[in-house]
C-alpha cells in the first residue's frame, strides 16, 4: 500500500495547479522532473505506479493529508481535472451522488428539472437514498429553480451550489 512517506519520495504535488511530477524516475522511458499521469476519458488523472493505476484526487488527497480518504472524493465544482486539495472533499457516496454533474441531454440546463411535453410544464424532481421524490410542476423555469433548490437543501445533506 502507497504511504504518505513514499509518494512524497516519488512525486511532487503543487496544490495550486494540481500538477504531480515525478521527483525520481519510476520507470526507463519516464525521467524524474516531468509530469505524471494521463488523463481518461472522464477526465480523470491517473498515474500509474508498479503496474497500478491510482487515481490523482485520490493521490492528493493522501500526499497533503497522509491517509487515504474515509469515503470518496468529491470533485466540489464538478471538474475532475481539478485536482486542487481545495476542490477536494472526503464524503459518502450519497453525498458525492447528490453533486454530479449536469446530463449531457439536460434541456432545461439545471439538474432535476425537465419540460413535459404534454402538461407543457416544468416538472421537478431530486433523488434521496435511492428514490425520486417529485417536487411539483411549474409553469416557468424560474419558480421550478427556486423549488428544487428549496427542496435540496431541505433534503440534501449539504447545501447545493448555485443553480
Amino acid at each position: 500500500m502507497l504511504t504518505q512517506e513514499r509518494l512524497k519520495e516519488l512525486l511532487h504535488y503543487d496544490e495550486e495547479t494540481c500538477v504531480f511530477t515525478w521527483i525520481t524516475s519510476p520507470r526507463n522511458n519516464v525521467p524524474a522532473g516531468k509530469i505524471a499521469g494521463t488523463y481518461d476519458k472522464n477526465g480523470y488523472l491517473r498515474i500509474l505506479y508498479k503496474g497500478k493505476l491510482y487515481m490523482g484526487h485520490w493521490l492528493a488527497w493522501l500526499y497533503v493529508y497522509g491517509k487515504w480518504p474515509d469515503n470518496e472524493i468529491d470533485h466540489i465544482n464538478g471538474n475532475p481535472t481539478d485536482n486542487r486539495i481545495s476542490n477536494l472533499r472526503d464524503v459518502t457516496r450519497k453525498q458525492n451522488m447528490e453533486n454530479k454533474k449536469i446530463y449531457k441531454n439536460n434541456k432545461s440546463g439545471v439538474s432535476g428539472i425537465n419540460w413535459h411535453k404534454k402538461k407543457q410544464r416544468w416538472v421537478v424532481r431530486i433523488g434521496h437514498f435511492g428514490k425520486r421524490i417529485s417536487v411539483g410542476q411549474f409553469v416557468n423555469i424560474e419558480d421550478a429553480i427556486v423549488a428544487r433548490r428549496n427542496a435540496v437543501n431541505i433534503t440534501f445533506t449539504h447545501n447545493v451550489k448555485t443553480i
